[in-house]
């Protein structure tokens, strides 16, 4: 009985004054109560989500809406033409509120804010979408390098719009998949065989030698690993540690990234480790041209390269599987929305 009155819409109207995320928290609740209560508690789970997607009913115009999705009870009211945080929306997606999120209403708004900052973009044909995609995609260096430097412009601001920013950020991901895969291959051998360079820095086996320093192509991956680690931390700062870890791929982002610095850490080693080895043993040969068959078991070097593969190979496989879940039909805005509105 206790459980049925605090799942009336009587107490919750009355004692939690409407407060969606009351009413979310009792949901979530009833679902992980005991199997013997679970059939009366599922009706009331079920009521609980019907009662805050009423609310979507009553609304009349979009203005009501934004005001309803926006509610923030900490901060100030939501006037009509500031940036939209959907506050409400994001607590639903957390405690799996699914008929609020699916609501027509809550649906139409999104779609309107995905594709802000590109007018017109839904009635253009297929052709005209997708020439507008690769603008978009070859100019994120600049809307990046804006957003950076002078982040309240107007090309700043338009890294902000979710659409924009999410082909940026795939442009991105592109890209640093591209440099993976030159970095992969000894892109820099094989421009050395090509154009028959010689000098001290690129040799044919510069980047396949015991304690070499960094190559030109890894020097970018290396300005990617720090921009990826920075976008992390930032989500950490602002979702805090428990949401964080909760989601599956934040953990596989903090691997990835951790087998990154874990290489570079390595790298430094093995560099450090071969000029201690020329300060101490000036006679002998240079220990960095010692074969690769010589080398120790536990070379720094090699563990480097292994971890370097293996986060490779996380790397390519969680893109592929990030955009199947994004682009699924049912989970578009409850995976992706999320994080590209933030």
């Amino acid at each position: 009985m206790c459980i049925e009155a605090v799942g009336s819409w009587v107490w919750v109207c009355r004692m939690m004054h409407g407060d969606y995320k009351e009413r979310g928290m009792i949901s979530s609740a009833l679902m992980w109560d005991p199997l013997d209560l679970k059939g009366s508690e599922n009706e009331l789970r079920k009521q609980c989500q019907d009662f805050a997607t009423a609310l979507l009913d009553h609304t009349r115009g979009s203005y009501e809406l934004e005001v309803l999705l926006n509610h923030d009870p900490t901060g100030p009211a939501f006037e009509h033409g500031e940036r939209m945080h959907l506050n409400r929306l994001k607590l639903a997606i957390k405690f799996r509120q699914k008929k609020f999120v699916a609501h027509p209403n809550v649906q139409q708004l999104l779609a309107s804010i995905w594709y802000e900052g590109l007018p017109g973009f839904r009635r253009r044909n297929m052709a005209l979408q997708a020439l507008e995609v690769i603008r978009i995609g070859l100019l994120f260096p600049i809307f990046s390098l804006c957003y950076i430097i002078a982040p309240h412009s107007s090309w700043g601001q338009t890294m902000r719009k979710p659409f924009i920013k999410f082909i940026c950020n795939s442009a991105s991901y592109f890209t640093f998949l591209f440099l993976l895969i030159l970095a992969s291959q000894r892109f820099e051998t094989l421009i050395v065989d090509m154009l028959g360079l010689k000098s001290n820095w690129f040799s044919v086996d510069v980047t396949t030698k015991r304690g070499s320093p960094p190559s030109f192509v890894e020097w970018f991956i290396l300005a990617w690993v720090f921009g990826l680690i920075w976008s992390e931390i930032k989500q950490l700062w602002d979702v805090g540690l428990q949401e964080y870890v909760g989601d599956m791929w934040n953990v596989l982002d903090f691997v990835t990234n951790s087998l990154y610095v874990a290489t570079i850490a390595l790298r430094i080693v093995a560099h450090h480790h071969v000029q201690k080895e020329k300060e101490t043993k000036p006679n002998e040969p240079n220990p960095g041209d010692i074969p690769r068959e010589d080398w120790d078991t536990w070379d720094p070097m090699l563990i480097a390269e292994g971890l370097f593969a293996a986060a490779n190979i996380f790397r390519s496989i969680f893109f592929p599987l990030s955009c199947f879940c994004l682009f699924g039909s049912r989970l578009l805005y409850l995976i992706s929305f999320g994080s590209v509105i933030l």
